[in-house]
Protein backbone atom coordinates (compact mmCIF):
# COMPACT_ATOMS: atom_id res chain seq x y z
CA UNK A 1 0.00 0.00 0.00
CA UNK A 2 1.51 3.30 -1.14
CA UNK A 3 2.51 6.59 1.49
CA UNK A 4 1.93 9.56 0.36
CA UNK A 5 -0.80 10.80 -2.27
CA UNK A 6 -4.34 12.09 -2.79
CA UNK A 7 -5.05 11.52 1.32
CA UNK A 8 -8.73 13.16 0.98
CA UNK A 9 -9.31 10.73 -2.67
CA UNK A 10 -8.44 8.12 -0.89
CA UNK A 11 -9.95 8.76 2.38
CA UNK A 12 -13.62 9.22 0.15
CA UNK A 13 -12.90 5.95 -1.93
CA UNK A 14 -12.23 3.94 1.59
CA UNK A 15 -15.59 5.29 2.84
CA UNK A 16 -17.40 4.88 -0.57
CA UNK A 17 -16.17 1.10 -0.93
CA UNK A 18 -16.51 0.45 3.23
CA UNK A 19 -20.10 2.18 3.30
CA UNK A 20 -21.22 0.35 0.44
CA UNK A 21 -19.79 -2.99 1.31
CA UNK A 22 -21.48 -2.40 5.31
CA UNK A 23 -24.66 -1.76 3.77
CA UNK A 24 -25.68 -4.57 0.84
CA UNK A 25 -23.30 -7.15 2.72
CA UNK A 26 -24.73 -9.23 5.33
CA UNK A 27 -22.80 -7.86 8.48
CA UNK A 28 -25.72 -8.81 10.63
CA UNK A 29 -24.82 -12.68 9.83
CA UNK A 30 -21.15 -12.17 11.46
CA UNK A 31 -22.88 -10.22 14.32
CA UNK A 32 -25.11 -13.11 14.43
CA UNK A 33 -22.40 -15.62 14.69
CA UNK A 34 -20.12 -13.74 17.53
CA UNK A 35 -22.73 -13.34 19.92
CA UNK A 36 -23.85 -17.00 19.57
CA UNK A 37 -20.72 -18.58 19.67
CA UNK A 38 -19.92 -16.27 23.04
CA UNK A 39 -23.38 -15.65 24.27
CA UNK A 40 -25.93 -17.78 23.14
CA UNK A 41 -28.94 -17.87 21.07
CA UNK A 42 -30.75 -16.05 22.75
CA UNK A 43 -28.51 -12.57 23.16
CA UNK A 44 -28.16 -13.13 19.58
CA UNK A 45 -31.90 -12.18 19.12
CA UNK A 46 -31.80 -9.36 21.95
CA UNK A 47 -28.57 -7.78 20.66
CA UNK A 48 -27.58 -8.51 17.03
CA UNK A 49 -28.76 -5.47 15.29
CA UNK A 50 -27.07 -3.18 17.78
CA UNK A 51 -23.73 -5.19 17.60
CA UNK A 52 -24.11 -4.78 13.83
CA UNK A 53 -24.30 -1.17 13.64
CA UNK A 54 -21.48 -0.95 16.84
CA UNK A 55 -19.50 -3.24 13.92
CA UNK A 56 -20.02 -0.66 11.25
CA UNK A 57 -19.51 2.41 13.24
CA UNK A 58 -16.53 1.38 14.55
CA UNK A 59 -15.25 0.15 11.01
CA UNK A 60 -15.50 3.54 9.45
CA UNK A 61 -14.26 5.81 12.20
CA UNK A 62 -11.62 3.89 12.34
CA UNK A 63 -11.35 4.29 8.29
CA UNK A 64 -11.54 7.85 9.19
CA UNK A 65 -9.27 7.80 11.71
CA UNK A 66 -6.36 6.65 9.41
CA UNK A 67 -7.26 8.74 6.59
CA UNK A 68 -6.73 11.51 8.76
CA UNK A 69 -3.28 10.49 9.65
CA UNK A 70 -1.70 11.86 6.61
CA UNK A 71 0.19 8.51 6.01
CA UNK A 72 -2.50 7.45 3.04
CA UNK A 73 -3.49 4.21 5.23
CA UNK A 74 -7.38 4.40 4.72
CA UNK A 75 -7.44 1.61 1.93
CA UNK A 76 -5.46 -0.33 3.87
CA UNK A 77 -7.49 -0.05 6.67
CA UNK A 78 -10.72 -0.60 4.66
CA UNK A 79 -8.68 -3.84 3.27
CA UNK A 80 -8.39 -5.07 6.72
CA UNK A 81 -11.90 -4.16 7.91
CA UNK A 82 -13.03 -6.08 5.03
CA UNK A 83 -10.39 -8.99 5.40
CA UNK A 84 -11.69 -9.42 9.50
CA UNK A 85 -15.82 -9.60 8.21
CA UNK A 86 -14.24 -12.04 5.76
CA UNK A 87 -12.58 -14.45 7.72
CA UNK A 88 -15.73 -14.57 10.50
CA UNK A 89 -18.38 -15.04 7.95
CA UNK A 90 -16.45 -18.23 5.89
CA UNK A 91 -15.50 -19.42 9.36
CA UNK A 92 -18.84 -19.02 10.62
CA UNK A 93 -21.16 -19.60 7.78
CA UNK A 94 -18.65 -20.96 5.00
CA UNK A 95 -19.60 -17.56 3.03
CA UNK A 96 -17.68 -14.96 1.29
CA UNK A 97 -20.01 -12.76 -0.31
CA UNK A 98 -19.39 -10.68 -3.25
CA UNK A 99 -20.26 -7.60 -1.57
CA UNK A 100 -16.84 -7.86 0.27
CA UNK A 101 -14.61 -9.52 -1.60
CA UNK A 102 -15.63 -7.42 -4.67
CA UNK A 103 -14.47 -4.22 -2.41
CA UNK A 104 -11.17 -5.95 -2.08
CA UNK A 105 -10.26 -5.84 -5.62
CA UNK A 106 -11.48 -2.87 -6.42
CA UNK A 107 -8.94 -1.44 -2.97
CA UNK A 108 -5.90 -3.80 -5.11
CA UNK A 109 -6.82 -2.32 -8.60
CA UNK A 110 -7.32 1.67 -6.58
CA UNK A 111 -3.78 0.74 -5.32
CA UNK A 112 -2.14 -0.42 -8.41
CA UNK A 113 -3.47 2.58 -9.98
CA UNK A 114 -2.16 4.85 -7.20
CA UNK A 115 1.22 3.40 -6.79
CA UNK A 116 1.79 3.62 -10.67
CA UNK A 117 2.14 -0.32 -10.86
CA UNK A 118 -1.30 -1.49 -11.92
CA UNK A 119 0.58 -3.87 -14.57
CA UNK A 120 2.18 -5.50 -11.73
CA UNK A 121 -0.80 -5.78 -9.81
CA UNK A 122 -3.11 -7.32 -12.97
CA UNK A 123 -0.10 -9.69 -13.70
CA UNK A 124 -0.21 -10.81 -10.11
CA UNK A 125 -4.23 -11.19 -10.05
CA UNK A 126 -4.30 -13.41 -13.26
CA UNK A 127 -1.97 -16.37 -12.03
CA UNK A 128 -4.10 -17.09 -9.28
CA UNK A 129 -7.21 -16.81 -10.85
CA UNK A 130 -6.43 -19.15 -13.94
CA UNK A 131 -5.03 -21.73 -11.65
CA UNK A 132 -7.78 -21.78 -9.30
CA UNK A 133 -10.66 -21.71 -12.01
CA UNK A 134 -8.29 -24.57 -13.38
CA UNK A 135 -8.61 -26.48 -10.55
CA UNK A 136 -12.29 -25.55 -10.05
CA UNK A 137 -13.23 -26.99 -13.50
CA UNK A 138 -11.23 -30.50 -13.15
CA UNK A 139 -12.58 -31.62 -9.88
CA UNK A 140 -15.98 -30.25 -11.31
CA UNK A 141 -15.51 -32.50 -14.39
CA UNK A 142 -13.36 -35.57 -12.72
CA UNK A 143 -15.25 -35.88 -9.39
CA UNK A 144 -18.45 -33.95 -9.42
CA UNK A 145 -17.67 -31.33 -6.96
CA UNK A 146 -17.34 -27.90 -6.09
CA UNK A 147 -13.50 -28.00 -4.41
CA UNK A 148 -13.31 -24.05 -4.43
CA UNK A 149 -16.52 -21.86 -4.20
CA UNK A 150 -15.95 -18.62 -7.09
CA UNK A 151 -15.97 -16.75 -3.68
CA UNK A 152 -12.81 -18.16 -2.91
CA UNK A 153 -11.18 -17.29 -6.20
CA UNK A 154 -12.80 -13.79 -5.88
CA UNK A 155 -10.97 -13.38 -2.36
CA UNK A 156 -7.54 -15.29 -3.97
CA UNK A 157 -7.83 -12.53 -6.85
CA UNK A 158 -8.25 -9.68 -4.55
CA UNK A 159 -5.59 -10.38 -2.46
CA UNK A 160 -3.14 -11.00 -4.87
CA UNK A 161 -2.91 -7.44 -6.04
CA UNK A 162 -1.29 -6.89 -3.21
CA UNK A 163 1.05 -9.08 -3.50
CA UNK A 164 4.01 -9.88 -6.34
CA UNK A 165 2.91 -12.37 -9.06
CA UNK A 166 5.42 -15.25 -6.96
CA UNK A 167 4.05 -14.24 -3.55
CA UNK A 168 0.69 -14.79 -4.58
CA UNK A 169 1.06 -18.62 -5.34
CA UNK A 170 2.85 -18.57 -2.43
CA UNK A 171 -0.42 -17.48 -0.77
CA UNK A 172 -2.11 -20.27 -2.19
CA UNK A 173 0.36 -22.85 -1.28
CA UNK A 174 -0.04 -21.62 2.48
CA UNK A 175 -3.69 -21.12 3.17
CA UNK A 176 -4.26 -24.48 1.93
CA UNK A 177 -1.48 -26.18 4.08
CA UNK A 178 -3.23 -24.10 7.05
CA UNK A 179 -6.42 -25.71 5.95
CA UNK A 180 -5.32 -29.35 5.86
CA UNK A 181 -3.18 -28.61 9.36
CA UNK A 182 -6.57 -27.52 10.77
CA UNK A 183 -8.62 -30.49 9.33
CA UNK A 184 -6.29 -32.88 10.68
CA UNK A 185 -6.47 -31.03 14.47
CA UNK A 186 -10.38 -31.39 13.79
CA UNK A 187 -10.39 -35.54 12.94
CA UNK A 188 -8.13 -35.27 16.18
CA UNK A 189 -10.27 -33.46 18.74
CA UNK A 190 -13.41 -33.69 17.41
CA UNK A 191 -13.86 -37.01 15.77
CA UNK A 192 -14.83 -36.07 12.56
CA UNK A 193 -17.75 -34.67 13.70
CA UNK A 194 -17.21 -31.27 11.95
CA UNK A 195 -14.92 -32.29 8.94
CA UNK A 196 -18.35 -32.78 7.25
CA UNK A 197 -18.82 -28.91 6.78
CA UNK A 198 -15.43 -28.78 4.67
CA UNK A 199 -12.26 -25.91 5.39
CA UNK A 200 -13.05 -22.14 5.37
CA UNK A 201 -10.30 -21.61 2.64
CA UNK A 202 -10.84 -18.45 2.85
CA UNK A 203 -10.65 -17.67 6.04
CA UNK A 204 -7.28 -19.40 5.85
CA UNK A 205 -6.80 -16.57 3.13
CA UNK A 206 -7.27 -14.02 4.81
CA UNK A 207 -5.16 -15.11 7.83
CA UNK A 208 -2.15 -15.94 6.06
CA UNK A 209 -2.39 -12.75 3.45
CA UNK A 210 -2.28 -10.58 7.11
CA UNK A 211 0.74 -12.42 8.00
CA UNK A 212 2.17 -11.93 4.78
CA UNK A 213 1.93 -8.45 4.63
CA UNK A 214 2.73 -7.79 8.09
CA UNK A 215 5.65 -9.88 7.66
CA UNK A 216 6.35 -7.39 4.03
CA UNK A 217 5.81 -4.27 6.15
CA UNK A 218 8.37 -5.13 8.93
CA UNK A 219 11.39 -5.94 6.33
Amino acid sequence: MTAGGPDLLSLLLSLIILLAALWFGPTAFVARSIIRATLGPHAMHRWYKAVTFGVGLGMVATVMLAGFTGNNTSLLTTLFCLLTLLALMDYAWRWLPIEWTGGIIIIALLDGVLAQHIGITLLAMLGPALLLLALREAMLRLRGVEALGLGDIWLAIGLSGFLSPILAFVLLGLAATSGLIEVAIRMVFRNNESTRYGVAYGTHLCIVFAAIYVFMDIT
